[in-house]
């Protein structure tokens, strides 16, 4: 009886679901505590999809997998290559959800990002404040020249010569 009861609780041990981030294009490898027969599956409690099993160093696999993509290392690991953002989602070792997997995009090469686009558009909004500025303080010291010469030839009135 006891043997029993031992036996029970070693069967229904869980294993903790970890959080495992990713970035699209990597290889990723998804790490399950059971040993002999290990199955790999996707999905949620109600709609998994199976993957593959693995056995003794034989693989079977469920999907269609054309690229080679799925493998098994370790007889306790799943890999993934080249992994996409379609492969986020919890990831079942034997009917225990071990793995939430989230694949982030990978950065646009040569694309330029949002916090480049602010800063372009910032330095521009410089340029053109800077721009501003210094005409504003141009147009005063020429009017206040201009006073000057006023003032020092009798005329007490801000009347701007062109001509010079």
């Amino acid at each position: 009886m006891k043997c029993a009861v031992f036996l029970s609780l070693l069967l229904s041990v869980q294993t903790a679901m970890v959080y495992q981030s990713e970035t699209e294009g990597n290889t990723v490898s998804l790490h399950c505590e059971h040993t002999g027969i290990m199955t790999w599956e996707k999905g949620s409690d109600k709609k998994k999809s199976t993957i593959l099993t693995a056995r003794a160093g034989v693989i079977t696999k469920y999907r269609r997998d054309v690229e080679e993509r799925y493998g098994v290392m370790d007889n306790s690991k799943l890999v993934i290559k080249n992994v996409a953002v379609s492969d986020s989602g919890i990831y079942y070792c034997n009917g225990f959800p071990v793995v939430f997997l989230m694949v982030n995009p990978a950065p646009q090469a040569g694309g330029v990002s949002e916090v480049e686009i602010g800063l372009m558009f910032g330095g521009v909004g410089l340029a053109a404040l800077v721009f501003l500025l210094a005409t504003v303080a141009a147009v005063r010291v020429m009017l206040h020249q201009t006073w000057l010469e006023g003032w020092n030839t009798g005329r007490h009135t801000a009347q701007f010569n062109w001509s010079k």
